[in-house]
């Protein structure tokens, strides 16, 4: 049994407290500094204190990952969803928390995870405005605010549309303008009326000017026509109208000239203005019993016109007679001249007597009675 070792009370009670007794040096060993050796001996256990701490770190690491974190990861689970869908800047994962954790000097709460930066706030963009018309506005007015005479207004001019009385009708939604202005569907009710009553004129105007062709008075239907095309400028029914009988109530107008002073076809200019107007209505299809009859009586006046006429002439042997524009015939007591049907100017001469002028009109129907000229007012 080895001998009982003195405690250190006793072995301090032997030395003296104020001399400091130290041991000789061994060969080949140094002594270790006085203060390293009262630190060992102060604390003789210090050299297990830094596993003991290695082994603290890596519980807390332990605690903190199977314990704080699951429970951390269930309260923030709703946050880290919405991130994913808005990605931002990601949380450390965990396995790079455990890694770090032996490194600390003590064992951290673990980090709070960062929060999740807030999506930026966009402003809703505003719906595309839609552009209402006056009207349209006025017709959200609350129903309670309808007037009343602009109901029974509208209530009859629609019936009035129904029925086909434009008239009526456009003089019934008058009355709802009046009574609430600006209204879509007064607006709406008063062009179908006005459409309306456009149609009832167009109409009027084709019967008349069709019945003006069918008794080929073409001035009248050409007076139709143009009138419809007031109404409508493009209207079918009015150009091919207007084309078709202007040109027949033009040949109809000088037909009827030549016709009714057919004296003048015996001039040589009339009578090549005539022809050349006959040929132009010949060419008409179809031409017309109006237009036919007329054609058929200028071309009997154009061969008559062609066609002389022996008229005689009378005088007192003394006076000169003179047919203008025709022949001067002299003196003679009786004589007879071949003229064409027209109107002629004979006239006498003689010396000291004042002239005599008679007029004579040759038409092919007849003979004219004997034409006496002679100069008998002495000056």
């Amino acid at each position: 049994m080895p001998p009982e070792r003195p405690s250190g009370d006793a072995r301090r009670a032997r030395v003296r407290p104020d001399v400091a007794l130290v041991p000789p040096p061994r060969p080949g060993v140094v002594a270790p500094p006085p203060t390293e050796e009262r630190a060992r001996r102060a604390f003789p256990h210090a050299t297990v204190a830094p596993a003991v701490l290695g082994v603290s770190l890596l519980l807390a690491a332990a605690v903190g990952v199977f314990v704080v974190l699951p429970r951390w990861v269930a309260r923030h689970a709703q946050p880290i969803a919405a991130e994913a869908k808005n990605p931002g800047p990601s949380p450390a994962p965990a396995a790079a928390v455990a890694e770090r954790a032996p490194e600390s000097a003590e064992p951290a709460a673990p980090e709070p995870p960062p929060r999740p930066e807030p999506e930026p706030e966009t402003e809703p963009e505003p719906e595309a405005a839609v552009e209402e018309a006056p009207a349209e506005v006025a017709e959200r007015v609350p129903e309670a605010a309808v007037p009343e005479e602009w109901t029974r207004a509208m209530s009859d001019g629609l019936a009035a549309l129904d029925r086909g009385e434009f008239a009526e009708a456009r003089a019934a939604l008058a009355r709802a303008e009046a009574a609430r202005p600006g209204s879509t569907a007064t607006a709406d009710a008063v062009r179908r009326a006005e459409e309306g009553l456009k149609g009832v004129a167009l109409s009027a105007h084709r019967g008349r000017g069709e019945a003006a062709e069918a008794r080929e008075d073409w001035r009248a239907a050409v007076a139709e026509y143009d009138a419809a095309l007031k109404v409508e400028p493009q209207v079918a029914f009015a150009l091919e109208g207007r084309a078709r009988s202007l040109p027949r109530a033009q040949l109809d107008e000088r037909l009827a000239a030549y016709l009714q002073r057919p004296e003048r076809l015996g001039t040589d200019s009339v009578a090549r203005e005539a022809q050349a107007t006959l040929d132009r209505v010949r060419q008409l299809e179809p031409m017309g019993p109006r237009l036919g009859q007329q054609a058929a009586a200028l071309a009997k006046m154009l061969q008559e016109a062609r066609t002389s006429v022996d008229v005689r002439l009378v005088s007192d042997g003394l006076t000169e007679v003179v047919v203008l524009r025709v022949a001067t015939l002299g003196a003679f007591r009786e004589r007879t001249v071949s003229l064409r049907p027209g109107s002629y100017v004979v006239v006498g001469r003689r010396q000291g007597y004042r002239d005599a002028r008679k007029t004579l009109v040759v038409s092919p129907s007849r003979v004219p009675a004997p034409l006496d000229v002679r100069c008998q007012e002495a000056l």
